[in-house]
């Protein structure tokens, strides 16, 4: 099996789509078996994939290992779409290259089995490691500054599981009950504690569809408070606060 990468103009990329969005949307739902099952080299046909982000590229590194003839389309000069390290324009100075720069912070947590699965397929043999998976460095905390004169949140990224765990746990409250008054202390602490000791059956059953925002009763408290929520979903989740996701 072969992988090819191929640069092409966008509007190629976008054409490819809106015709497969049109047939999609008009094509009847049947069920049909794998015409592939049993064949293997020779006998498989040629898989185009448009773009190569991490969807795209895991998509090909699959077929690939299946014995498919894979080539991936891809608009820009450089691969991994937004994961991608970029240069940011003009900060190079006296004949430097520009300093690296990423389209945002880039975190594949525990639960991203599919994605570790993979990497741990892609052979890296540098520095002593065996796969890409093993480029991955864990992290265990994360520090956040207030812009606003706030102060400095040091945010454990899992259930404290030791004593110097428990008492950096222990130290992210306190440091939020100085930002915010004692109620709004109590009600985020009560609510960091519910989706912390929520199995994965109740965050779907009572979460799934309720906005960070809401799951948090931020309508009911100060802009301090507002704040801390709205950190929380972008930094940390990356995601919008008043957007329902899987769990708040």
């Amino acid at each position: 099996a072969t992988l090819t990468i191929m640069k092409v103009n966008s509007s190629v990329i976008l054409l490819a789509a809106l015709l497969y969005a049109v047939v999609a949307r008009h094509a009847d739902a049947v069920t049909i078996s794998n015409p592939f099952e049993g064949k293997s080299g020779a006998n498989l046909p040629t898989v185009l994939v448009l773009g190569g982000g991490v969807g795209g590229l895991a998509a090909a590194q699959e077929l690939s290992e299946r014995g498919f003839q894979v080539k991936v389309i891809e608009a820009l000069g450089q691969l991994g779409g937004k994961a991608r390290s970029f240069g940011a324009t003009g900060t190079g100075t006296q004949g430097r290259a520009d300093l690296p720069a990423e389209h945002g912070f880039r975190i594949f947590a525990g639960e991203y089995g599919s994605t570790h699965d993979i990497m741990k397929r892609i052979p890296f043999t540098k520095y002593g490691r065996k796969s890409v998976d093993d480029n991955f460095i864990e992290g265990t905390e994360a520090l956040f500054a207030s812009d606003k004169g706030g102060p400095t949140f040091v945010i454990p990224s899992s259930f404290p599981k030791n004593k110097e765990q428990w008492k950096n746990f222990l130290q992210y409250f306190r440091s939020i009950s100085g930002y915010l008054s004692k109620a709004e202390a109590m009600e985020f602490v009560t609510r960091m504690i519910i989706i912390q000791t929520s199995c994965v059956d109740r965050r779907y059953a009572e979460f799934e569809k309720v906005s960070w925002w809401d799951y948090m009763h931020t309508n009911d408290f100060s802009t301090n408070y507002a704040d801390i929520v709205k950190l929380i979903s972008g930094n940390i989740l990356a995601g919008k606060p008043l957007s329902p996701s899987p769990s708040p």
